[in-house]
Order: C-alpha cells, then structure tokens, then sequence
C-alpha cells in the first residue's frame, strides 16, 4: 500500500482553477515546484504521518510505502518502522 498526497501538473490546476473560481478545495494553501501543485512540505509531512499511524492500526507496517514523485523525503519516520518507496524507485 502506498501513501502520497494529491499532485496536480501546474497548468492543469490553472484550468482548474479558472473553471471553478468558487470551489473550495482549489482555494487551499497550495505550493507549486517542479511543475507540480500539492500542499506545503510542512503539511504534506503532517498528513502523510497521520495516515501511516491510522494505517499501521490494520495493516503490517512493512507493507505501506511512502509514494513519492521527487527523491527528497520529508516524513519523521523515527518513532514508526514503515518503509520508503520512491515511484522513481519502481515504476
């Protein structure tokens, strides 16, 4: 199983975004850097971290992964044993 939070390409969440001015979800603090949309490092990490301590919960930690588009990784893993993959790693 693998954990990754919501990524969209830079030009396609313009579209979005001029399509629908209003929606709330497209309103959030978002962050853009190598031409993809997501949410701030600080924030992604939180999330990520959340979801890996409410899936250790039912599943084997060796069997959830952290997916990642970029190399860097910015979850604190410290106190859970849940392991890493990148998609540049295996896809």
């Amino acid at each position: 199983m693998s954990v990754g939070v919501f990524r969209l390409p830079v030009d396609f969440y313009r579209s979005l975004v001029t399509l629908y001015p209003d929606d709330r979800f497209l309103a959030q603090p978002f962050a853009s850097g190598d031409s993809q949309v997501s949410y701030p490092a600080d924030i992604e990490a939180q999330m990520k971290q959340w979801c890996y301590k409410l899936l250790a919960q039912y599943v084997a930690v060796e069997k959830i992964f952290s997916a990642e588009l970029m190399s860097s990784d910015h979850l604190d893993l410290t106190d859970s044993p849940v392991e890493k993959m990148s998609f540049q790693d295996g896809i």
